[in-house]
């Protein structure tokens, strides 16, 4: 069995970057995904994109087309690693658009936790602890 991978980042959102183009990216990412085994999220608004992918090691070989992909300027790599289980398993690419100054959450988060998401939204560092992917988790259903 191959070992499972997750890889989160976040990037400022080029100005370039129409609504239709992210439109046409998760089509792609939809195909690509299924076909490649991997799953994931991503949360973007009209300033930056913040995403969480899961699946083959060939993760960062995407990630690495990502920093070069002209949508995306200041590619920020927070976590890489092996993981035990995917978090969004039948998710080939789940998408929300958010507001970095208003985030609904489908379950409660505490007010410093909510604080912490903001700040990464931002571009701020993560901590390497499982905050992020646990707050990412809360804004999307479970299927």
């Amino acid at each position: 069995m191959t070992q499972l991978h997750h890889l989160l980042y976040t990037s400022r959102r080029s100005e370039s970057c129409t609504d239709e183009g992210i439109k046409a990216l998760l089509n792609t990412c939809r195909s690509n995904n299924r076909k490649t085994g991997i799953s994931g999220v991503l949360l973007h608004s009209d300033y930056f994109f913040l995403q969480y992918i899961e699946g083959p090691e060939c993760i960062h070989q995407l990630f690495e087309k990502i920093q070069t992909d002209s949508r995306h300027q200041e590619v920020n790599l927070i976590n890489f690693g092996p993981i035990e289980s995917r978090a969004f398993p039948n998710w080939q690419m789940g998408y929300k658009s958010v507001n970095q100054y208003k985030v609904q959450f489908l379950s409660n988060v505490t007010e410093e936790e909510a604080n912490y998401f903001h700040r990464l939204l931002r571009g701020y560092p993560a901590e390497a602890n499982s905050t992020p992917l646990r707050l990412l988790k809360s804004l999307f259903p479970r299927i």
